[in-house]
């Protein structure tokens, strides 16, 4: 027998063993890439060696079996590469605020070494030393908020027994508590944890952040837990804090980050991560742009003339079609809302665009609250024809708009209120 067979037939027995509710045919043929003729006969494989398994009672009709072997207890082995990812991954939740389960996760550590209490054990000491000496874990530094022990034990009691729970949430945004009632579907842990829950079977289940719960009660009610419901996809699926709809997402990078970005798209599972899917559809497709640059286009490119009572509007589209004139509008919070419903009318994503000016920022915080892409340029760096001296906020929507669509405008920095506010405190008191 080839020694690369050996291997899956002990991997089989390992997970055969280690598998609470049992391995299907189906499951063995996906995970060694087998075919069924070799999966039965790589499990008959594992019968012989370790003895009949037992068949485990599921929902399908299918067969799950599992392996109970005290023989193969011997035969495991536990390397240095391993023992370091238990010791990388405790020091990730540690530094995550999550204490408990780095205890918890240090004992296992503790366990394996003392159940291998064999003569290799020193070999294997001086590896695992060697391993955490050159593999780190990256992390943002930033201070974060230990999370609630009793908070988390009483979350995982309601996940065992599919019971609702209802809280007092603070939204991390506006700073206001309110009373919510949820069914929790699952703990997502990172750079902060999350408790994933339904609020309402007519919508999908959302993130809570830890941090922001008080006053938990578990309650005797109980729910159907959506059985589609996988928490994996879905973590990937939110991509850090925020989980919302689909959207299409246009990235732009520079001539440096250009070989990157088209590695990335070039792997589905990362490129899912980093560019996002419109509408269930393909991801976002990539472009190459001038001087080695890469562009991610959108729907559609809005150039704006901004002026205090007025806004020009001119729309360009992906392509090479000359930008079009939509008018003007009022500078209103309910005129800009109906601008974007009529251009998105199916949940387009849309790119705006607008000169930095005396109007603030209050336009562009207006339109990425719904959910679209907008940025504020640098007047003096706005590409401009030689001798062209004719200017009508016509023409500026329209030019904003075809240098937008071109990646030809950069972006200055936007300011959140606070530090606006703070920038006009600055300016009045210079000018007194």
């Amino acid at each position: 027998m080839r020694y690369e067979r050996l291997k899956d037939i002990m991997h089989l027995a390992i997970r055969l063993q280690g598998s609470r509710a049992g391995v299907t045919l189906k499951e063995i043929e996906e995970d060694l890439s087998v075919s069924r003729r070799t999966a039965e006969r790589m499990r008959d494989a594992v019968e012989w060696a370790f003895g009949p398994p037992e068949i485990v009672p599921a929902d399908d009709t299918r067969l799950h079996w599992r392996l109970q072997s005290a023989a193969l207890r011997h035969l495991v082995r536990v390397t240095a590469e391993e023992m370091s990812a238990l010791g990388t991954a405790a020091t990730a939740l540690e530094r995550t605020g999550l204490p408990e389960q780095a205890a918890k996760l240090k004992g296992i550590d503790l366990k394996l070494r003392a159940a291998r209490g064999d003569a290799t054990l020193e070999g294997r000491e001086a590896d695992l030393e060697a391993l955490m000496q050159v593999e780190g874990l990256a992390m943002r530094p930033a201070p974060r908020q230990p999370v609630d022990a009793d908070l988390l034990a009483l979350l995982r009691e309601a996940l065992l027994t599919r019971r609702m729970v209802e809280y007092r949430y603070r939204a991390r945004s506006t700073g206001q508590t309110s009373h919510q009632r949820v069914e929790p579907y699952g703990l997502i842990y990172g750079n902060r944890a999350f408790l994933v829950a339904r609020k309402d079977t007519s919508e999908e289940p959302r993130l809570w952040r830890l941090t922001g719960i008080s006053d938990v009660r578990l309650l005797n009610d109980r729910f159907e837990r959506d059985p589609a419901f996988d928490l994996q996809r879905y973590a990937r699926r939110s991509f850090g804090t925020f989980q919302e709809k689909p959207v299409r997402v246009v990235l732009h990078f520079n001539t440096a980050a250009a070989p990157d970005a088209l590695d990335i798209m070039d792997r589905p599972a990362l490129a899912s991560r980093c560019v996002g899917y419109t509408r269930g559809q393909e991801p976002v497709s990539t472009e190459p742009h001038r001087g080695g640059q890469v562009m991610f286009e959108y729907n559609a490119y809005v150039g704006l003339d901004v002026h205090k009572e007025t806004i020009a509007v001119a729309i360009a589209m992906p392509g090479r079609e000359e930008p079009v004139f939509r008018g003007e509008i009022r500078n209103q919070r309910s005129s800009l809302r109906r601008l974007v419903r009529n251009l998105s009318p199916h949940g387009e994503v849309l790119s705006f665009c607008y000169e930095a000016g005396p109007c603030g920022y209050g336009v562009y915080r207006e339109l990425v609250a719904t959910g679209h892409d907008c940025m504020v340029v640098a007047p003096s760096l706005v590409p401009r024809k030689a001798g062209d001296r004719v200017k009508t906020d016509r023409r500026d929507a329209l030019n904003l708009a075809r240098l937008h669509r071109a990646g030809e405008l950069r972006a200055v920095w936007v300011p959140d209120t606070d530090q606006e506010a703070m920038r006009d405190l600055t300016r009045a008191r210079e000018d007194m």
